[in-house]
């Protein structure tokens, strides 16, 4: 019987609809995530790919080391699963925790051939065997204790042909003989970052492939990811998937009678009936208004972030990581309006911009925008723009960039080749003389020290010291030195055009923020380090980082004394009893009173100590006081003064009527 090749589902809709394989979910190019899902935690801010070491402005506990993996927060016993077909190696021992392994096992990339995951921190004695064969999603071990970092799976990968910027910058000393796998081409400094590879390169699941009826792999392509199952006996002919990827690949082959016995195939596009394009069963015949001479012009161009008429032109213009591009994508309606020619129930059209790293690299998705089909009428545009930053190349190595629009197949068209653009590639250079250094940092507002409780913004200088400008924005982080570790305040940004060589660029987080001085009162040391993030490649990545020491004081105790009674320039007759009334705060002890009948020249006393009650009777016609108040006056004055206190007294001006 000849071989069936269904397909279950695409890639698209296990994102979306939550369904897993064997327990694990893929990432968008078909590996599988090693902790059974793509909402990974890390561990710590320690824990981060590319962590620095302290001296360094970050926590990783080794000093000159860089954290070369990503630590994925788990519990003890939680399942780790292969990422892909592979075989295990020998283990790694040393380092992982009491009973624990690092588990080494070799895989292979569709694009890159083969490469080593590390999975560490994994119990030893129910772990995958070296020699053993795994599948993709296969259980290979349990998640061992872990009490110095808390339980987590440190997961790297090794590659002998690509370099990530700690090879760059010769940090990670970790030396790949710790691992055993030197001999195999894995060079020192050779880890690159996990999932970021993951999530860019699809997986060659050759174990699964040479089982025959029970394989399932997956055809990573773009623009879909179809899960393939051979459903009745036979080898798994490496013929079978080539033709199969390329009748769906390029839909205008003749699809008709593939060898293989394809019979069903479903696209995202929407053309599913019977088939697309007469892939099995009948033909598909567009409706007869797809045959005029409609048709989407594309015009797709890559322009310079910091200058919106630069285009950048491959093979002439070089880009280095870290820089931002932006990719440009103009779409114009010829030959008719393109609201006659979509889907019934569609009103927007998907532009798809995509990137690859390395000649033979996967294309990868970065972004997808939409144009409404209203604003399309005939000989009218459209133009999207995204925003790109170039990730951490080695310098050499190529990016190239593509454009599709209708990406979804969902407008009819005289001619659909053409909704794909030309593919622009070109060389990353980090060969430049760039050094961030950053100095003078400092509180804002020219403010000497803090007080418990304030808001506070911090500012600092950066400068590059190089000769070259910087090819990309940065981001500076702002950290203070609690509980014996560095915390995270609050980070900002500069733009590339900012950052010209020799030049201090202020940049600051405002006092208007959400940065609060502790609540214990002392002398804090506080650091920034321009390019935190290890965005833009630099000669020296050390002297990045500035310290300083802010000094927060005690909230200053308000003492007060407001009198109540009598009010301002209220008038009191001597004929009558009256009381004086104030209030106070944070005051103790007894309260002097006085009055003055001349402005305040002369005070004569009242009380020269009297319970601090806010209150106290005055009768002005009894003596001493008839004896000095003997005619109306409008310069009366009383005072209470704290005994406590001497310094916090209170005045109120009222007048006399002598009757």
């Amino acid at each position: 019987m000849a071989k069936k090749i269904f397909i279950l589902a695409s890639i698209f809709f296990l994102m979306f609809s939550g369904i897993s394989y064997a327990g694990s979910i893929y990432t968008p190019t078909g590996f599988i995530y090693p902790v059974g899902t793509d909402d990974i935690e890390v561990s710590s801010s320690c824990g981060r790919w590319l962590e620095r070491p302290a001296e360094s402005g970050g926590c990783y506990p080794t000093a000159g080391v860089y954290h070369i993996g990503l630590d994925m927060k788990g519990s003890r016993g939680n399942s780790v699963r292969a990422i892909a077909d592979g075989i295990v190696l020998r283990p790694s021992a040393g380092g992982w925790g009491d009973g624990n392994i690092g588990m080494l096992i070799k895989h292979r990339s569709n694009e890159r051939g083969e490469f080593i995951a590390l999975y560490a921190h994994i119990r030893s004695y129910d772990a995958k065997k070296e020699g053993d064969e795994v599948r993709a999603g296969e259980t290979i071990g349990k998640l061992g204790a872990y009490p110095e970092g808390g339980d987590h799976l440190h997961f790297g990968i090794l590659h002998p042909g690509l370099k990530s910027s700690v090879f760059l910058v010769g940090l990670g000393r970790w030396s790949i003989d710790k691992y055993g796998v030197k001999e195999l081409g894995y060079y020192d400094n050779g880890f690159i970052d996990p999932i970021h590879f993951i999530t860019h390169n699809g997986p060659d699941n050759w174990l699964s492939r040479e089982e025959g009826d029970s394989c399932k792999f997956l055809f990573p392509y773009q623009p879909w990811f179809f899960e393939v199952c051979i459903a009745d006996s036979g080898s798994c002919d490496d013929s079978v998937v080539k033709e199969y990827e390329e009748c769906v690949k390029n839909p205008d082959a003749s699809c008709t009678e593939v060898k293989s016995g394809v019979w069903s195939a479903i696209g995202e596009g929407g053309r599913t009936s019977g088939g697309t394009y007469g892939v099995g069963g009948d033909s598909y015949e567009p409706p007869a208004y797809a045959k005029k001479n409609f048709n989407l012009d594309l015009d797709f161009d890559i322009m310079d972030s910091q200058d919106n008429n630069h285009e950048l032109y491959a093979g002439q213009d070089t880009l280095a990581s870290g820089m931002e591009v932006v990719l440009r994508a103009k779409v114009e309606a010829k030959g008719g309006d393109a609201h006659d020619f979509i889907e019934k129930g569609k009103d927007t059209i998907e532009v798809d911009s995509f990137a690859r790293i390395g000649i033979g690299g996967e294309w990868f998705r970065v972004c997808r925008n939409y144009i409404k089909v209203g604003s399309l009428q005939e000989e009218e545009s459209e133009t999207t723009i995204f925003r790109y930053v170039i990730p951490l190349l080695a310098s050499g190595e190529k990016i190239s960039f593509k454009c599709i629009a209708d990406a979804e197949e969902e407008v009819w068209e005289v001619k659909e080749s053409d909704n794909t653009s030309r593919i622009e590639t070109f060389t990353i250079n980090n060969n430049l003389d760039v050094n961030f250094i950053s100095h003078n940092l400092s509180l804002t507002n020219g403010r000497t020290f803090l007080t418990v409780g304030d808001r506070y913004g911090l500012q600092v200088f950066i400068k590059d010291i190089g000769t070259d400008p910087s090819p990309g924005r940065i981001r500076s982080s702002y950290e203070i030195f609690l509980g014996g570790e560095w915390r995270f305040l609050a980070d900002d940004e500069s733009e590339a055009s900012e950052l010209i060589p020799g030049r201090d660029q202020l940049e600051y987080i405002s006092d208007e923020g959400s940065v609060i001085a502790p609540s214990v009162p002392g002398f804090y040391p506080v650091r920034a380090c321009a390019n935190y993030q290890v965005s833009v490649p630099e000669t020296n990545i050390f002297d990045n980082c500035t310290t300083s020491v802010i000094e927060v004081r005690a909230a200053p105790v308000i003492r007060s004394i407001t009198i109540t009674d009598p009010s301002s320039g209220e008038k009191w007759k001597t004929s009558s009893n009256h009381t004086i009334d104030w209030i106070s705060q944070n005051i103790t002890g007894n309260v002097k009173i006085e009055y003055s009948i001349d402005g305040g020249s002369k005070w004569y006393v009242i009380d020269s100590s009297v319970s601090n009650n806010g209150s106290k009777g005055w009768k002005m016609g009894d003596k001493p006081f008839k004896d000095i108040i003997k005619s109306d006056t409008n310069n009366a004055r009383i005072r209470i003064t704290s005994l406590t206190y001497p310094s916090v007294t209170a005045t109120i001006a009222f007048s006399i009527d002598h009757k």
